[in-house]
């Protein structure tokens, strides 16, 4: 059955293609086996990418897996379904586009944010900003879930301030660390890689993690 990967996010012509070139990327090296990649579509903010989800789970031609934010820990003994996020709070079952407990294991979250998988690596972070990269000034707790959102972009701030870039950037920046800037280079020169290493995030987010376990048994 075809699969199609549903992240929050893009939504504009901007950011819609780097999008899903930085996560077909991150996928292609995090599941190398995976012989039916899955569609990738990038459903902009997170209320939308609820209701797209939703109304895709009708369709009995392709399974559906949803990524969003989690935008604050997810608290253990917590369900997804009930914490799929919305500013941190708990989602009401009672919402428009509630969510039945059965799909439980189609909902994935980047815990607390996209960023968060860039704190895994920052090796590559600096091979990709340079000698001016700062990584010192990133937080270094090992579970990356654990760091705020709050603190994640206090510190990705201050360790590219003083690099030709001067700010970090989601959709030019972002994307490039998740994936896209390694997209076309050969493995030869991945010791000196531009985009973060999966098995390193893996081991930083457990729900990363069981996202790409997930992904590994339905790419089968």
């Amino acid at each position: 059955m075809k699969v199609q990967l549903i992240i929050e996010g893009g939504g504009d012509p901007a950011s819609s293609k780097p999008l899903k070139q930085a996560f077909r990327a991150f996928i292609r090296r995090a599941v190398p086996n995976c012989r039916y990649p899955p569609r990738i579509i990038d459903s902009g903010s997170h209320d939308d990418s609820l209701k797209f989800f939703a109304q895709q789970l009708r369709r009995k031609d392709v399974t559906s897996i949803l990524l969003v934010d989690s935008e604050a820990p997810v608290p253990d003994g917590v369900g997804k379904i009930k914490f799929v996020n919305n500013k941190g709070k708990l989602y009401s079952n009672q919402g428009e586009h509630s969510l039945p407990e059965e799909v439980a294991d189609q909902v994935y979250s980047m815990v607390q944010m996209m960023e968060s998988w860039l704190l895994a690596d920052p090796e590559a972070l600096a091979n990709y900003y340079g000698q001016d990269f700062h990584a010192a000034n990133l937080p270094r707790n090992p579970n990356v879930e654990q760091v705020s959102k709050t603190d994640i972009e206090r510190g990705l701030t201050a360790a590219v301030r003083n690099t030709g870039e001067k700010h970090y950037h989601k959709v030019k920046h972002g994307f490039d660390l998740i994936g896209k800037a390694d997209e076309q280079r050969p493995p030869s020169e991945m010791s000196k890689r531009r985009s973060v290493d999966p098995t390193r995030v893996r081991v930083a987010s457990r729900h990363c993690n069981d996202f790409l376990n997930k992904l590994a048994v339905l790419c089968q």
